[in-house]
């Protein structure tokens, strides 16, 4: 048999799946695209261009192929962790799975607010007058 706290419990539950994200949120910025990395390799690219001849002329002087190897080792290690770190930036994030029961968390929520549930309430809806709060903006 049901009870009441079962049935709002997956209420919740319904709500806050509700709530997850599908997607990525549209930042509004453009996609990047080719002519983008073409202009930010004439922009930046004059820095990979001075490390390549600094790695030469010490190859020239040392009669070796480890600075070179050194630089292009380095510079690929820093390519490989950006791509990665923009990666990870870039993934919508996922909510952590609720270790305690959503009802308790509310009322955990309420209950350190000093001033009561009520000023909780108009201070989620920007110090609105409680009167002025409708069911609908709860529920939204």
């Amino acid at each position: 048999a049901s009870t009441i706290r079962d049935v709002d419990h997956h209420r919740d539950v319904k709500v806050l799946k509700k709530q997850l994200l599908d997607s990525p949120i549209e930042s509004g910025k453009e996609p990047v695209s080719l002519e983008w990395i073409k202009t930010k390799l004439k922009v930046e690219g004059w820095t990979w261009a001075v490390t390549a001849f600094v790695a030469l002329v010490l190859s020239e002087l040392s009669s070796s192929t480890l600075p070179g190897t050194v630089m292009a080792t380095i510079e690929a290690l820093f390519f490989a962790f950006t791509l990665n770190q923009a990666k990870e930036m870039n993934r919508p994030s996922v909510p952590e799975p609720l270790s305690r029961d959503v009802r308790e968390l509310w009322e955990l929520c309420i209950g350190t607010v000093s001033e009561g549930p009520d000023a909780f309430l108009s201070g989620w809806f920007f110090d609105a007058e409680l009167e002025n709060i409708t069911l609908e903006d709860v529920q939204d």
